[in-house]
């Protein structure tokens, strides 16, 4: 994921995302159905977003994510499903060291914190 900083505290964000299915429940008529064979377990997307960075290490993020793979894996089914996803993001940079290189931050992360908060 690539990340331009445009103006102070402020950046777009782009770039590709790779998700892996961990669990495919739901619930059909009151009875708990496990569905993880008719959907595929990996799934490839592309992100946008922008972002807010506070110098205190608060940061805010809303990101769409556009699913481009097909995870529909059900035989003689020949509907398309992908995933749309919208992410609204908290959170905080734990010791964090910038080196200035020709103009340009470059910074090293030890310990990220992110937490999104609801996922559509």
């Amino acid at each position: 994921m690539g990340k331009y900083y445009f103006t102070e505290g402020f950046s777009l964000e782009v770039g590709p995302q790779i998700g892996f299915l961990l669990k495919a429940e739901g619930e059909v008529d009151g009875i708990s159905v496990d569905f993880i064979d008719e959907v595929k377990n990996i799934d490839f997307g592309l992100n946008f977003g922008v972002g807010y960075k506070m110098k205190n290490g608060l940061n805010f993020g809303v990101r769409y994510n556009l699913g481009l793979s097909n995870t529909n894996d059900m035989e003689g089914i020949d509907d398309k499903n992908q995933n749309i996803v919208f992410q609204i993001s908290i959170g905080y940079f734990f010791l964090r060291f910038k080196w200035d290189f020709k103009g340009r931050q470059i910074c090293l992360l030890f310990l990220w914190l992110k937490f999104n908060t609801f996922t559509v």
